[in-house]
């Protein structure tokens, strides 16, 4: 399974009469490329996006240089795997069973900060996922 996330840039300052009250949160103007000085996971951070890349706009006006999905989260892929057996007991059973969840223990980087008013905005600072596994037993009659 793999999946991303959309990571809209938005400020939530309100201005003049065009953030008024109710009317949500205004989007960043892009002025470069965010993606164009991504680092890889150094083992303990990563640049997921340029933090120069945007700028809020100007009071009483939108920002429109900032297309559509432009920026996305860190996507992930999990592989789980379970195994069951059954045995008999009589007229009756019992079923073991056991339960892998990211059998290859692949890290997954956590969220990107997107909150422009901290230091580390535009970086991920840790990573999540390791394998997990669970046993049962169950009797049936």
């Amino acid at each position: 399974m793999r999946s991303e996330r959309l990571l809209p840039l938005r400020c939530a300052w309100r201005w003049s009469w065009v953030c008024g009250p109710g009317s949500g949160n205004q989007y960043y103007e892009m002025v470069s490329d965010p993606l164009a000085n991504r680092t890889e996971w150094d083992g303990t951070s990563a640049v997921w996006f340029d933090k120069n890349a945007f700028r809020a706009p100007a009071a009483g006006t939108f920002a429109t240089s900032q297309p559509r999905n432009v920026l996305r989260q860190p996507g992930f892929w999990d592989l789980h795997m379970s195994l069951r057996k059954s045995f008999p007991f009589g007229t009756r059973r019992f079923e073991f069973r056991w339960d892998v969840f990211n059998v290859l223990n692949h890290s997954t980087l956590s969220p990107a900060q997107t909150n422009p008013n901290v230091a580390d905005f535009g970086l991920i600072t840790s990573r999540t996922g390791n394998r997990t596994m669970q046993m049962g037993l169950q009797y049936a009659f």
